[in-house]
């Protein structure tokens, strides 16, 4: 499973480093998360930093914390592209859809001034038969636009439909 970036806004914010949590529902059973790792370059959803494997800071199976960050500047987020894969795996006698959430506590986009990129989290899922797995829906963060652009937009969006009011 990857988790997805979607760059919401085009062109995207620059991306600099992030801290994600992905938690199992229910814990304890089904599914265990084991690793994290780099997606793949040639792959759908590109890392959008290409230089390594992130950091994985704790991993107890049913909670996995990862990070990654540039030492200076940062990355143009783009459409589909990867932040991390996250490794799993079902127990034999698994059967059910269990959840992938993202922790909106711990995760966090950060830009190259250190500063937050504002985004909303889908949480993904694994579905299970007798310990095989048969689908699998990836996390995602939408990057949202920065308030202030949002406000521009709205006020120019506002000043359009005056104009259109007036001239009638």
């Amino acid at each position: 499973m990857f988790l997805e970036l979607v760059a919401g806004l085009d062109p995207g914010p620059d991306l600099a480093g992030y801290d994600v949590m992905l938690n199992v529902l229910p814990p304890g059973i089904g599914v265990t998360l084991t690793n994290a790792a780099q997606t793949d370059p040639l792959g759908d959803h590109p890392p959008v930093f290409p230089s390594g494997n992130p950091i994985v800071h704790s991993n107890t199976g049913d909670t996995i914390a990862v990070s990654d960050f540039l030492i200076s500047g940062g990355e143009e987020i783009e459409d589909d592209d990867g932040l991390c894969k996250v490794l799993f795996q079902a127990d034999p006698a698994a059967t059910g859809t269990f959840a992938i959430e993202v922790d909106l506590v711990w995760t966090s986009l950060a830009d190259d001034n250190g500063d937050p990129i504002p985004y909303t989290a889908v949480d993904g899922s694994v579905v299970v038969d007798n310990g095989v797995i048969t689908a699998v829906t990836p996390a995602s963060l939408t990057v949202l636009p920065e308030p202030a652009g949002a406000l521009l937009l709205a006020a120019g969006a506002a000043a359009v439909l005056r104009r259109r009011r007036r001239n009638r």
